[in-house]
């Protein structure tokens, strides 16, 4: 039952992001090639990475072909997106937030906490076992974003 319990969050979660993802507006950054491919670095367990590889194999975001790289660690690719950081890698916030506001892409995790520090984006779980995400606004208003008003509205909206 474990293991269904965690697939169908790792769904929900790959719904999100694809919901997230179509209502922000990412900054312009002129360095950056144009490619027509929207990167997301998974740094999770394999789980999730096959489960959002498998959601956005045929998809777009933000109307780009998406590109799925998974990892077991934060690394420096060019031109990531969004980056999704998960619990077992809590060790990797700092070199993360790091990496995001040079490379400006979505920085999105699932640890307590991790939007309180900066992350602009961050799962979590209610008493009631139901997945939600809330937003640090100073984060994203800070790196760029440009949050639309309806996805505001569904998350819980955090500060530094």
């Amino acid at each position: 039952m474990q293991l269904f319990a965690q697939n169908q969050e790792h769904i929900v979660k790959a719904a999100y992001l694809e919901k997230i993802a179509n209502y922000i507006t990412w900054p312009v950054d002129e360095n950056r090639e144009i490619d027509d491919i929207f990167t997301v670095l998974v740094v999770a367990d394999k789980e999730l990475c096959r489960t959002i590889e498998h959601a956005f194999n045929s998809r777009k975001l933000k109307g780009e072909k998406a590109n799925v790289v998974c990892s077991e660690q934060v690394t420096e690719l060019r031109d990531i997106d969004l980056m999704i950081l998960m619990s077992q890698r809590t060790k990797d916030l700092d070199n993360a937030m790091q990496l995001c506001k040079k490379d400006r892409f979505l920085l999105i995790t699932d640890a307590e906490g991790f939007a309180h520090k900066g992350a602009h984006v961050n799962f979590f779980i209610t008493e009631r076992q139901t997945l939600h995400f809330e937003m640090n606004k100073e984060s994203l208003d800070a790196d760029g974003f440009k949050v639309d008003f309806l996805l505001l509205e569904f998350a819980k909206v955090v500060k530094n």
